[in-house]
């Protein structure tokens, strides 16, 4: 049903510097980080997988984080802060500057890498209209199982009728 284990999944990050945990819900059926930045700027992993929580129907409270499909503009605005930081910056034995012509098509060929096809993760934390469009979700959501479920034959088991 889906083509991701990690989707619509509730999963626990540890800050591997305080030891803090955070819940992050994946809104989405896609692939989401092992590790990444906390809220505190530490790095934080992706811990007690088999503890992952499958919740289609959740909806995240305004102020959490969650998994949303990184759009252009995002990567834009994150490879821009990026490039502005480490553009002289000799990395592996040469500088962005001279990898590229100019900042801008720096940032512009990195965040299309980076949206790649469209299912890159991104954590974004939830706003008031975020979580009411995540409320839409869910009910759309519970709508179409409630659909799939009244849609199959009353009295039947694999297949056979009885009566």
């Amino acid at each position: 049903m889906f083509r991701q284990a990690e989707a619509y999944c509730l999963m626990q990050y540890q800050d591997e510097e305080t030891g803090e945990v955070e819940v992050i819900w994946n809104s989405r059926d896609g692939v989401t980080p092992f590790g990444m930045a906390s809220r505190q700027g530490n790095q934080q992993t992706h811990i007690n997988w088999p503890q992952d929580i499958r919740s289609l129907f959740f909806v995240p409270n305004v102020g959490d984080r969650v998994f949303v499909d990184l759009t252009m503009e995002r990567a834009v605005e994150l490879r821009t802060e990026y490039v502005e930081k480490h553009w002289d910056e000799e990395v592996f034995g040469s500088k962005m500057s001279d990898s590229f012509s100019s900042k801008e098509e720096a940032i512009k060929t990195l965040a299309e890498s980076d949206v790649g096809d469209g299912h890159s993760p991104s954590c974004v934390v939830v706003t008031e209209e975020m979580q009411e469009e995540f409320r839409k979700q869910a009910h759309a959501r519970w709508a179409q199982q409630k659909i799939l479920v009244n849609t199959r034959p009353r009295n039947t088991v694999a297949g056979k009728r009885f009566a």
